[in-house]
């Protein structure tokens, strides 16, 4: 949702906040992903491919922020 506001905000230090709060968002992700290889419910493949994906969001993030 951040990056929906994002795009609506007309200046760009506005556009830049709402991303960053958006990769700290996906970084929040990471975390939660951690957890749910504690807790051994979900195959280490889905895990590994959904940290993937994860990574690759966050560096799109980054570079938006710039």
């Amino acid at each position: 949702l951040n990056i929906a506001e994002a795009v609506g905000k007309t200046s760009e230090a506005d556009r830049n906040n709402r991303y960053a709060i958006a990769r700290g968002e996906a970084m929040e992700c990471g975390a939660i992903i951690d957890v749910i290889r504690l807790l051994g419910t979900v195959p280490e493949s889905d895990l590994a491919a959904a940290k993937q994906l994860l990574v690759r969001v966050v560096g799109m993030l980054s570079k938006l922020c710039r």
